[in-house]
């Protein structure tokens, strides 16, 4: 190689060389261009290719070469793709500017140093050890390796030449130089790292001084300030110019500024310091502050400074002095607490850490005796049938985190069983788990018996024990929510008549003969049937599970046969009503269970019977609703001529004429034409309707006997039928005697038909009202005499004039013996007691001989007429008087 070809290729390395230059420039930047930085590099490091390529020396005569290749693969081993794209094409378009038969070659140079330093940066970048250099030759000979393959790409056989001319030095000296620049150039940016690491120290210790939550100070020997941080003068109110040279002292209170004369040179001689001292804020308040720190101590082991560390505490002091407040308070609440607290693992005996003095009263045992389950744990204390739902709620409120409360019973030491009420929580950790239970549990044994005698009460019936209405509302309506199942019924009872006892023989004998009924039904109480006392004198049976509707007749006819004998000798009967059970309501159910009752005692039984509730009672239901309606509209309207009088006449049989009529009422309905009075009387009685509409009957009754006075006929009587809710209304016998002088009818031929059972209730207060009236004149007459309450033994102390046979005894005159019949007996007893003898229900000739052969004094029935018209009537009593007197 010439001296020119040496001087060049010193040119080329001390370019190289000035790629160290540029990377150390660079940062010479201002930060705001630090961004901008590989581009900045690669710029400058193709500008020095560009004068590595502007300068190539000469190997041999027309071979001239340059060091591209070490500057491209160093570039790319230390500074990474951007850089060296960068490079790479301005080297490229350099190249290709220049031209000649070295253009593909020189350009295969550039691609393939790039992309060896790449791919070695990639999967080989040198470590620093000891054998980094030999990583780096390794890399270097592949690239000129690659160098001089990229040769054959010149014309042969200047290709060969070419490789024979260069070979040598490019392979004994590029290898070196690339060695050399690329050690130089990580030494480099290790120690820029180096130096950006102490920096962003520096930056990270100066932001911990200044930001740490935790104020810090050092002092001199003689106890000056010598430094503080923000956190210091943020805590005490001074800023930092205020505070360095002063004696710590003067920023402490007056007691303790002579405290700290005294042990600061403790703390010297100590090394360390540990105290607290109340500091006083510029704005004067004092602040407990907590001292943490060491002596800092020079090269020759004299002291040079402190460190403190200091921390407020005045909250803290505060607190750790409520916080010995309450536990003071604690320890006097958990001596005389009324009850036990507790806090114990959450494990299924729940063993004990602590329990309160309380414990031996609420349970029998010691504290210490459950304390780690010494001698019993507390699951044990614990009634066994409560064991498994505490565990289980406990389970769920501590899943939800919410507080525990909750009665169970314990049994104590002693084998006394007692309930109590248990409130508690979880204490967690901070990773979520149970560590404990904390609570308190208190006896309620009297307030749980109080709470069981009230609900007692409030779901028995007192007198018999039994479940009461409340109690059967709610059976049904739980039953009904959850499903009443394939088959249930309720079985009603309903006894009549049991007030009549109590009036008669006191209140006390007819509850106690209620209580004997219930006594005697209890029998057929099981896991099917469960018995109420749902009403004063009703009782109800909820069946479940039977078999069928033959069960429920069999049921029924052993309850029959149960309340006959129990009721034997009262005379009480009653009915039994059968609801069978789908998806009816509670409401509906009692509804349906009193229509069954009024439906059985329609019947003419006097004892005992039952009725299974259908859609056809439920027609019934409707049909009286209509009916009330009806008599609704007519006591609204004074009448439209729905309501009317038929009159039956009645014979004296001593002339064989007619001596009176017995005014019957008639209902023509919009909707059933033509309804019986033994159908819409009980309604209106029911409905107390039977007040306005008795007043229209009495109104009717009085006009049809005017109308007999005008025509002649002024001996004959008018037997108007009443009933004891009219009776009992207020002046009723005033008003009735003031309408009988207001329509000019002769009192003494107005009778008032009664029925024998008004006597059963009211006794008195009915018999002075019957009282008025006979005085005023008017006729009292009971009507079906021998069917209600017996009044014979009161006979002689009623206020009435004659009395009426049921047709009951006169029907039987046809099928029993006359010495047989009893009919005749009632006839001379009445006689006997003052009063005149009417026998109603007379069809037959027979019954007509019988009557007059025991002297009964007057008859009525469809032997002598049917219920007639007003006309009619009158007509009748033209004709029949007539020929009588005749």
């Amino acid at each position: 190689m010439s001296l020119n070809g040496i001087l060049s290729l010193f040119d080329n390395i001390v370019l190289l060389m000035g790629l160290f230059v540029v990377y150390q420039v660079v940062y010479l930047l201002p930060s705001r261009y630090h961004r901008m930085l590989p581009v900045i590099q690669g710029l400058l490091i193709s500008l020095i290719c560009v004068a590595i390529m502007s300068m190539p020396f000469k190997l041999h005569s027309g071979v001239v070469f340059d060091t591209r290749s070490i500057l491209i693969s160093v570039t790319a081993l230390i500074f990474g793709p951007i850089l060296t794209v960068v490079t790479v094409v301005v080297a490229a378009l350099f190249r290709m500017s220049i031209g000649g038969v070295g253009t593909l070659p020189g350009l295969a140079v550039l691609l393939s140093s790039a992309l060896i330093g790449l791919a070695w940066r990639h999967w080989l970048y040198p470590k620093p050890t000891k054998w980094q250099w030999l990583n780096i030759y390794a890399m270097s000979v592949c690239v000129h390796i690659s160098m001089l393959l990229s040769m054959f790409l010149l014309p042969y056989p200047e290709s060969l030449l070419v490789i024979s001319e260069i070979m040598m030095p490019v392979m004994l000296l590029y290898p070196v130089v690339t060695v050399f620049l690329s050690l130089m150039l990580i030494r480099q940016q290790t120690l820029r790292h180096l130096q950006h690491q102490v920096k962003q120290s520096e930056e990270r210790f100066q932001l911990l001084f200044d930001k740490a939550p935790l104020g810090y100070q050092s002092l001199d020997f003689d106890g000056n300030f010598v430094e503080v941080n923000q956190r210091w003068c943020d805590l005490l109110g001074y800023s930092r110019d205020e505070i360095i040279g002063k004696w710590f002292g003067d920023y402490l209170s007056p007691a303790h500024r002579d405290a700290f004369r005294q042990r600061f040179p403790l703390f010297k001689s100590q090394g360390h310091i540990h105290s607290e001292f109340e500091m006083l804020h510029k704005s004067g308040k004092l602040l407990t502050v907590s001292f943490e720190g060491k002596i800092g101590h020079g090269a020759d082991g004299k002291f040079l400074q402190t460190h403190c560390i200091l921390q407020d505490v005045t909250q803290q002091k505060i607190v750790e002095k409520d916080l010995l407040e309450s536990e003071r308070s604690k320890s006097v609440l958990l001596a005389n607490l009324p009850g036990m607290a507790y806090r114990c693992t959450y494990d299924r005996e729940w063993t004990m850490q602590f329990v309160s003095a309380g414990c031996l009263e609420l349970t029998g045992y010691p504290p210490e005796s459950l304390i780690n389950n010494r001698d019993v744990s507390f699951n044990q204390v614990i009634t066994s049938e409560y064991r498994e739902q505490l565990w289980r709620k406990w389970e769920r409120n501590l899943a939800n985190r919410k507080q525990f409360r909750h009665e169970y019973e314990i049994t104590t030491a002693t084998h006394d069983r007692k309930w109590v009420m248990e409130l508690g929580e979880g204490v967690f950790g901070e990773d979520g788990t149970v560590e404990a239970l904390e609570g308190i549990i208190i006896d309620i044994s009297e307030r749980k018996m109080l709470e069981n005698k009230l609900k007692y009460n409030n779901e028995h019936d007192f007198w018999t024990g039994l479940y009461n209405l409340r109690s059967f509302v709610e059976v049904l309506g739980h039953e009904r929510e959850h499903g009443y199942g394939e088959k249930a019924a309720v079985v009603g009872i309903n006894l009549s008549d049991i007030h009549i006892l109590g009036n008669a023989y006191g209140f006390r004998y007819g509850q106690n003969l209620i209580k004997k009924v219930a006594d005697a039904l209890k029998f057929y109480c099981n896991n099917n049937r469960q018995l109420f006392h749902i009403y004063e004198n009703q009782f109800g049976f909820y069946v479940k599970a039977y078999k069928d509707k033959d069960a429920l007749t069999e049921f029924c006819n052993n309850l029959i046969h149960t309340l006959g004998s129990v009721l034997t000798g009262e005379r009480i009967g009653g009915s039994i009503g059968v609801v069978e059970i789908q998806h009816l309501d509670v409401d509906q159910v009692l509804r349906n269970l009193m229509v069954a009752f009024e439906n059985t005692n329609n019947s003419e039984n006097r004892d005992f019977d039952f009725c299974f509730y259908d859609k056809e009672m439920e027609t019934q239901l409707l049909r009286e609703q209509k009916i009330e309606r009806e008599l609704s509209h007519i006591t609204a309207n004074a009448n439209d001529g729905r309501l009317f009088l038929q009159f039956q006449p009645i014979l004296d049989l001593a002339s064989h004429k007619i001596c009176g009529f017995e005014a019957l009422a008639r209902l023509d309905s919009e909707t059933y034409d033509r309804v019986p009075p033994l159908e819409f009387i009980p309604i209106a009685e029911k409905t107390k309707l039977i007040i306005p509409l008795g007043r229209l009957i009495i109104l009717q009754a009085l006009q049809f006997s005017k109308s007999m006075q005008e025509k002649g006929y002024d001996t004959i009587d008018v037997a108007i039928n009443i009933s004891a809710i009219q009776l009992l209304e207020k002046n009723f016998a005033k008003n009735f005697i003031e309408m009988v002088a207001a329509m000019q009818v002769n009192p003494a031929h107005i009778e008032i038909e009664i029925t024998e059972s008004v006597f059963a209730s009211n006794f008195l207060e009915i018999n002075e009202i019957l009282a008025d009236l006979k005085a005023s004149g008017i006729k009292i007459s009971i009507d079906d005499f021998g069917t209600g309450y017996s009044s014979l033994a009161r006979e002689r102390e009623l206020n009435v004039n004659s009395l009426k046979i049921d047709r009951s005894f006169i029907v039987k005159l046809l099928t029993l013996k006359d010495e047989e019949a009893i009919t005749g007996d009632i006839i001379t007893m009445a006689h006997k007691m003052g009063h005149c003898v009417t026998a109603e229900g007379v069809e037959e000739e027979r019954q007509l001989q019988y009557l007059k052969d025991h002297g009964c004094d007057k008859i009525q029935g469809y032997l002598i007429a049917r219920p007639l018209d007003k006309e009619a009537a009158l007509g009748l009593l033209l004709k029949t008087n007539k020929e009588k007197c005749e």
